[in-house]
């Protein structure tokens, strides 16, 4: 009896256990994966209105991510600026002349080192203005933007998505993901990263014209043609002409794989 009752007390705990196990996994797994964590820090937000019809935009972010969305069609810009401010190390700077607007985030002063702070940026981009962009690990963004979009990284991801004008991506160890509208810009696109990969969406229908190197993999939904430089890195230097030919994109990576896939003309 005793066993008995053993058993069906340890069959309730492992069922409990279980049960609770569940709930913590789908409570972390609902966090974005992309968001700092909240735990035991205070995260604030703040939005800042920048009034220029300045052309460009410079933004400047060492310490968290950068994402850039269309805000319409007037000159003023929304800045959202999302702070986990541990140790107070951090402020965000913006000016703006008759050439640039400036965003930077940048330490309280020259004593104070950030250890645990980030900031990250959301910035709603008017048509009419490019942005040049430079983060150190953090990912960089940007999706819908009407003008052109620079992005120079140490190692953090960049992703583009459907972007109406040109887009050009340099990272050391970062990926970079570009998924390009169609007939969006004339302009050379140059998408390049030592060692992270490289993979660009193209509208089936459109005419490109794509270098591709690495010393990795070539991975295309189009016919190649393939150059073998078995004593340089990279060691593979290769062509895709899209419906024959036209706009030029230039993919490389040192070592990480480079591709060009397609996608339907009606999406």
């Amino acid at each position: 009896m005793k066993s008995l009752c053993f058993h069906k007390t340890l069959r309730t705990g492992l069922l409990l256990f279980t049960a609770l196990t569940g709930v913590s996994f789908l409570a972390s797994a609902a966090q974005p994966p992309d968001s700092p964590s909240s735990s035991g820090s205070a995260i604030s937000k703040q939005n800042r209105i920048i009034s220029s019809k300045a052309p460009l935009v410079q933004v400047t972010n060492r310490y968290g991510d950068v994402r850039l969305r269309f805000g319409g069609y007037s000159s003023d810009m929304e800045l959202l600026i999302i702070t986990q401010n541990l140790d107070g190390a951090l402020t965000v700077k913006t000016d703006s002349d008759a050439q640039q607007d400036h965003i930077e985030v940048v330490p309280v002063s020259d004593q104070t080192a950030p250890q645990k702070s980030r900031v990250d940026l959301v910035l709603m981009v008017p048509q009419g203005k490019d942005v040049v962009v430079t983060t150190g690990s953090g990912l960089v963004e940007a999706k819908g933007i009407h003008g052109a979009v620079s992005v120079t990284t140490d190692s953090g991801r960049v992703r583009f998505n459907k972007n109406k004008a040109a887009v050009s991506a340099t990272t050391d160890s970062g990926d970079i993901a570009a998924v390009l509208k169609k007939d969006a810009t004339e302009t050379e696109q140059r998408f390049i990263s030592t060692t992270g990969q490289v993979e660009v969406w193209v509208a089936e229908d459109d005419a490109i014209t794509a270098s591709l190197e690495t010393s990795a993999d070539l991975i295309t939904h189009f016919s190649l043609t393939v150059e073998r430089n078995p004593h340089q890195e990279p060691d593979k230097k290769a062509t895709a002409t899209i419906n024959g030919g036209g706009n030029r994109l230039v993919l490389k990576s040192r070592r990480g794989n480079v591709a060009v896939r397609s996608y339907p003309a009606s999406q």
